[in-house]
């Protein structure tokens, strides 16, 4: 008896056309199986995971160092030694604006951006993996347009961090949240304004 051979129509049955498409049991391949966004996964996850695991203090310490290290490095060092090599002044300082940035900016960019936008995220389930990177290049590249292109890449790392500050802590709660993301902010601007040379007029005065 002749094995009866399919038809073109059985590729209308969805298991006839993945038997054909796919033999042997093999699966269609997920874009998200893909090495980068593997990876991608894993260090958001292992990152995470980590700081809510470490002390409060430990948390706040190392995110906010974290955030520092390369504004710090690629910004105000150079300015330091233009200004040690007598190249400017303090000629701009404005403590009104120093104060807003430092005391009010931080809790109303955390309130206005942060709370609603990422917890809608984890409201529909997002995972962390995609909505740290996503907010921090919203926060970064859309918001701050003041930067160029350049000085943006030095700041994502520290915006990812940020960020990490907010969802760490957010398995406590919501309150967590937003005070560990404020007080780094804060903490972050309060630090790069006293850094920076043009705050004073020389050393030691």
């Amino acid at each position: 008896m002749e094995a009866v051979q399919p038809k073109k129509a059985d590729w209308s049955i969805p298991s006839v056309k993945h038997a054909k498409l796919y033999p042997e049991g093999k699966k269609p391949r997920n874009p998200c199986d893909l090495p980068v966004w593997t990876w991608l996964k894993s260090f958001f996850d292992r990152i995470v995971k980590r700081y809510e695991r470490v002390s409060e203090v430990r948390l706040l310490v190392e995110i906010y160092l974290c955030t520092l290290f390369l504004p710090f490095l690629f910004f105000k060092l150079p300015q330091w030694v233009s200004w040690l090599d007598g190249a400017y002044a303090r000629n701009w300082f404005d403590p009104h604006r120093t104060f807003f940035s430092i005391i009010f900016a931080p809790v109303l960019e955390t309130l206005i951006w942060f709370l609603p936008i990422l917890e809608i995220a984890r409201l529909i389930r997002i995972p962390q993996w995609v909505a740290i990177p996503t907010f921090a290049f919203f926060f970064e590249f859309i918001l701050h347009t003041q930067r160029d292109f350049a000085a943006h890449l030095i700041m994502y790392p520290g915006c990812i961090m940020l960020v990490v500050a907010y969802e760490a802590p957010r398995r406590r709660s919501i309150l967590h949240a937003f005070t560990f993301a404020a007080v780094v902010h804060e903490a972050y601007n309060f630090s790069i304004h006293m850094l920076s040379p043009l705050m004073y007029t020389g050393l030691f005065r």
